[in-house]
């Protein structure tokens, strides 16, 4: 018995459905890393090889210019596999993220969402260091 044939991803021609943009994918990160405790952000970007400043800046907003191919690495360390394609939407240049199915993107919305509904919108600390 023969199996069915694997779906293999086509850059060229992606699943709209499958995607999100860049925006969405660094909002997903700004809130997950802002979950961290107080000084693990440092520890876990040694443990996952990453530049630390490069994960400051992207939690922070701060990056200078867009960054796909670390949030890709990023969004891989939550355990959500993407393939990068760049589209151009009303004249603009910019970056979307395909999964590799609709299980693992539906993952990605409830986590988002659940983010965005526990985070907190700023710092409970930040007004006592001022």
């Amino acid at each position: 018995m023969t199996q069915p044939p694997t779906p293999q991803f086509n850059r060229v021609y992606p699943d709209p459905k499958l995607t999100v943009d860049y925006d969405e994918a660094i909002r997903f990160l700004q809130l997950a890393f802002k979950r961290f405790p107080h000084g693990q952000l440092k520890s876990w970007a040694g443990q996952h090889e990453f530049n630390y400043p490069t994960l400051v800046s992207l939690r922070n907003n701060t990056l200078r210019r867009p960054a796909p191919v670390q949030v890709q690495k990023a969004l891989e360390k939550f355990d959500f596999l993407t393939d990068i394609i760049r589209v151009t939407r009303g004249g603009k240049s910019t970056h979307e993220f395909v999964f590799q199915g609709g299980e693992a993107l539906a993952q990605f919305h409830h986590q988002l969402k659940e983010y965005e509904n526990t985070t907190p919108t700023s710092d409970p600390g930040s007004a006592a260091r001022k």
